[in-house]
């Protein structure tokens, strides 16, 4: 490891952002050739193509309704008849069908390449991010590796939000560190246009003003107030950071009549999962399962604990905020407890840069190499299960 991270030095460090590009693309590149060999391997497509297939797992044939058909003006949808696709944000299905022409370009084509170069764009501003706020060359590269290869990167290829939503996210952050405040209301809007929880980027940036002012000496909490709200740019960067989420819920008030239409439904049939009372009492026959996906999440719950834990006494308490919302939602809503809290914490960028941040200070160069190996192993695993899922339909 030591090696490997002088090279990193050697090749990088103080580098132009060009060469980082190039790195970027290359890895990409090379993890979508191992995402076709694994689909190779597993025989999964038969008839379909390896595009056509990662695009129609799971929920990319909600994405792929949307960009092909617009949204349903009543539930009458899925398994139960009772489902419908208002709990999908538009923002990346209008890019998609923007960038495809109308549909000029297959759909799900278009969409595997648009957000691959979406993930591209976010990995090469989490690069700068990381430099900003760390200045650690070997932090990030290692970064844009894990995310690259590691687990849930099949994600960013598909329909889902994870590649645009990562890049916004990150935008966001990078803007803030700057008090570029426009830039980062600009980038937090279109974030809560992408996903629900695009919009708590407003306790994000709270957090951040808050820490700024327990680091600031002899200043009232009054006047630090009058500060805050003397600033225009950031008053109105933080005002327009809902304004994704307003317009979408302005939307459907006009569809269908319902303004939380999009929240009414996940409680819908088609989409309820355990209660938090029933995860509970599953803990520990979940630990004694011969089910991988069994204790893998429970696993990973406790990894995304002990991730928050370090990044409190480290004072990252803004990055905190990005991914535990979403995970404390997706875990109390009940909409398959654990399922989503994996992709929805590596979707934020900043747990894995916190990750990697706790294992570089606290773990030896073996157990360091033994943590990557590991994640790789997991990674294809995770990757296999995918291409091994049955999908919904082929549209």
């Amino acid at each position: 490891m030591d090696k490997c991270n002088s090279i990193i030095k050697r090749y990088f460090e103080g580098k132009n952002l060009r060469n980082i590009f190039l790195l970027i693309c290359v890895m990409t590149l090379i993890s979508r050739a191992i995402f076709y060999i694994v689909f190779k391997i597993t025989d999964a497509g038969q008839n379909n193509g390896f595009i056509i297939w990662m695009t129609s797992i799971y929920d990319n044939n909600w994405y792929y309704g949307i960009i092909q058909g617009g949204y349903h003006l009543h539930p009458s949808y899925g398994n139960s008849g009772q489902a419908a696709n208002w709990a999908f944000f538009p923002l990346d299905a209008l890019l998609i069908k923007l960038l495809s022409f109308n549909g000029l370009i297959d759909i799900r084509i278009a969409g595997f390449i648009i957000n691959n170069i979406f993930f591209i764009m976010a990995m090469l501003i989490s690069y700068k991010y990381i430099m900003l706020t760390r200045n650690n060359t070997v932090l990030a590269i290692g970064y844009i590796f894990l995310m690259t290869f590691g687990p849930y990167n099949f994600y960013f290829s598909s329909l889902y939000t994870e590649s645009l939503f990562l890049l916004l996210t990150v935008t966001a952050l990078y803007e803030m560190e700057q008090s570029h405040y426009i830039k980062m209301g600009i980038a937090g809007c279109l974030l809560s246009a992408t996903r629900v929880t695009g919009v708590f980027l407003c306790f994000c940036v709270l957090v951040k003003l808050i820490q700024k002012y327990r680091n600031e000496e002899n200043v009232s909490f009054l006047g630090f107030v009058k500060k805050i709200f003397s600033n225009r740019r950031l008053v109105l960067g933080v005002s327009i950071i809902p304004a994704g989420l307003f317009s979408y819920m302005f939307y459907l008030y006009k569809l269908v009549g319902d303004p939380l239409a999009f929240i009414r439904i996940q409680n819908s049939i088609e989409w309820r999962g355990s209660s938090v009372k029933s995860y509970i009492s599953s803990i520990l026959p979940a630990f004694c399962s011969d089910k991988f996906i069994d204790i893998y999440l429970q696993l990973f719950l406790i990894m995304i604990i002990i991730v928050m834990i370090y990044q409190f006494k480290k004072g990252n308490l803004h990055e905190i905020f990005v991914y535990a919302i979403p995970c404390a939602i997706q875990f109390f809503n009940g909409n398959g407890v654990l399922m989503g809290i994996g992709r929805y914490s590596v979707g934020t960028g900043v747990f894995v840069i916190g990750f990697l941040e706790m294992i570089s200070e606290n773990f030896s160069q073996k157990a360091k190499l033994v943590t990557f190996l590991f994640l790789i192993y997991l990674s294809l695993k995770l990757l296999h299960g995918y291409f091994t899922y049955n999908i919904i339909a082929i549209g």
